[in-house]
């Protein structure tokens, strides 16, 4: 077990904004950031930047054909880019409050992923990312609302000690930089891609409060381009091609990751792979089944989010003759039409059919919902996407949940805010 990092020193100002970090935090932050390449606003997706990057695999599975991976290795220093943004909540006070965790684990986590399987055991990745999305929740809320008591202050001050520590921790044990496989369906590496969206979020949000030194972000970000490698990984050398929902979480994670850290090129291989993805499809299904297009909209559509934040129009990359919004809303009728009848997935075809009309779970879920929304103004919403919100909270009756499911990477109900 690693020992326990020492977080840095803060000034607090109680009823006030909420946390200050020391002069030497700040100008070694400021230092780290004027080392990198500047550019003033992003740009669209680059063209053809694979093949200077790392390998690039093509993939076919079932009818989903041509799904180009590249897996991030440059042999040349990345560009950075101090305008590339991932922090960006809106958040629900209630959804955020209600899914906090109190974890005081800091370290011992595994060192080889494995698939996702309930029950989540403490060391593993799935247990990783939600003990640490619920830390980051109260991070969340309270840069919207400073702590108005000294219980507030306390949570506060905890969660954002615990986060760091986490992290930190995680990358001197290299925790989740090795795959491990097994004789169930689920994919060790897919859990890796999800680890990498949330420890973004993560790295993301304790940036905003100035918590992280600039030799915290370096071994932060030695340790997730070490998991990266990992994501596209497949159980054997041919015949093992990813699934369609695998795919696309390799192109978020390298999009999320890539505006946490503010490195363009790996952003704008995530951005451009997207796209090309999206490009491919002949129609404006994006994964094979309705299931498996559902476990696909979680990474798309976070994807999409950051995209948009960062000035490219993803809603408007072209799906088959129409675009990546005509999708989502063709997709949001099919998930009405299924209701709450078990439907099997073409991403993993030993897994029993699951009902996906839920808020929470960790790839059988809608969590989508409140991400796709955060990109419409006020009362210009897709009343598809409205309905599809309003059925699931009509069958939930008073008892109402937030949205959260683990592929998104964040808790989407807290960070993006429930729907009106």
């Amino acid at each position: 077990m690693s020992a326990q990092i020492d977080a840095p020193k803060y000034t607090y100002l109680k009823r006030g904004v909420y946390y200050f970090v020391s002069l030497m935090i700040l100008t070694s932050l400021n230092a780290h950031s004027a080392n990198w390449n500047k550019k003033k606003q992003a740009d669209e997706p680059k063209e053809s930047i694979q093949s200077s990057i790392g390998d690039t695999r093509t993939h076919s599975r079932g009818a989903m054909r041509n799904m180009k991976v590249t897996t991030y290795a440059p042999s040349f220093t990345p560009e950075r880019d101090d305008s590339l943004r991932l922090w960006n909540p809106s958040p629900d006070r209630t959804s955020c409050l209600r899914a906090i965790s109190t974890t005081t684990k800091i370290s011992g986590f595994d060192k080889s992923a494995a698939g996702y399987r309930w029950p989540n055991l403490e060391n593993n990745a799935a247990a990783f990312n939600t003990e640490n999305l619920k830390l980051l929740n109260v991070i969340t809320w309270h840069g919207q609302e400073p702590p108005k008591t000294e219980r507030q202050e306390q949570l506060l001050k905890s969660s954002v000690d615990v986060l760091r520590s986490r992290l930190l921790n995680a990358a001197k044990e290299k925790a989740f930089t090795k795959v491990k496989w097994d004789n169930r369906g689920a994919s060790p590496a897919f859990s890796v891609a999800v680890t990498v969206k949330a420890t973004s979020f993560a790295v993301a949000g304790l940036k905003s409060i100035n918590a992280l030194t600039a030799d915290d972000l370096s071994t932060i970000d030695s340790w997730v381009l070490s998991m990266i490698k990992q994501m596209a990984k497949t159980k054997c050398s041919s015949g093992c091609d990813l699934s369609a929902d695998s795919v696309v979480a390799v192109y978020a994670a390298n999009i999320l990751y890539g505006a946490a850290s503010q490195n363009r090129t790996l952003f704008e291989l995530g951005a451009q792979e997207f796209k090309e993805y999206l490009q491919e499809r002949k129609n404006l299904k994006l994964g094979e089944g309705v299931r498996n297009s559902n476990e696909v909209m979680h990474h798309a559509l976070i994807a999409a989010a950051v995209l948009e934040l960062n000035g490219i129009p993803a809603r408007k990359f072209p799906v088959g003759n129409k675009t990546l919004s005509d999708a989502v809303e063709l997709h949001a009728q099919d998930v009405i039409e299924e209701g709450e009848k078990p439907l099997k997935t073409a991403g993993d075809l030993k897994d029993e059919a699951r009902i996906i009309m839920k808020k929470e779970g960790y790839g059988t879920h809608i969590a989508w919902v409140p991400v796709y929304l955060s990109l419409y103004e006020a009362g210009s919403e897709p009343e598809i996407i409205k309905k599809l919100d309003k059925k699931l909270r009509d069958s939930e009756g008073m008892y109402q949940k937030a949205y959260f499911g683990l592929q998104v990477g964040i808790h989407s109900g807290c960070y993006f805010g429930m729907p009106k």
